[in-house]
């Protein structure tokens, strides 16, 4: 089983980890989530890779931040897989062991980079990532030589 339901949120309501670093993630849940939830309007989901409505499941991805996690939709033998922070650049997709100056685990996020590249190639799933530049969709491809990215 991965993260509890609540793990990436309470780690980001934690006064001790209010830190310049994380400054930013503070403000987003302070500004963007905690209404949500004051309004019990919020589910909390298992993060473990089991489906939470049919089709829809997600997938501990750290590294980024402690709990992060990635969403794969499927819908019959087609699957999508949205990234959030598991990658920065498609230089990564080629050397996933470079990490980003972002990434709070650099290790772990390794760890999930090669789980998310896997994953994508195995199953030749659409890729959404964040920040990659033009649309950040495409693909994983596997060559001889390793992997590479193509956008959609």
């Amino acid at each position: 089983m991965g993260p509890e339901p609540r793990a990436e949120y309470d780690f980001f309501s934690n006064p001790v980890h209010d830190s310049v670093r994380n400054k930013t993630s503070f403000m987003t849940r302070i500004d963007s989530v905690d209404p949500i939830i004051s309004a019990g309007l919020a589910d909390q989901i298992d993060v473990d890779g089991s489906e939470v409505l049919e089709g829809i499941s997600f997938h501990p991805t750290p590294g980024h931040t402690p709990h992060h996690a990635s969403l794969v939709l499927k819908s019959g033998m087609e699957r999508a897989l949205f990234t959030g922070d598991v990658m920065h650049h498609p230089i990564q997709v080629c050397i996933p062991e470079w990490s980003a100056v972002f990434d709070a685990d650099p290790q772990i996020a390794i760890i999930s980079r090669k789980w998310a590249l896997n994953y994508a190639a195995e199953h030749t799933a659409a890729v959404f990532t964040s920040h990659f530049p033009m649309t950040s969709a495409g693909k994983v491809m596997t060559y001889d030589q390793g992997r590479g990215w193509s956008f959609l």
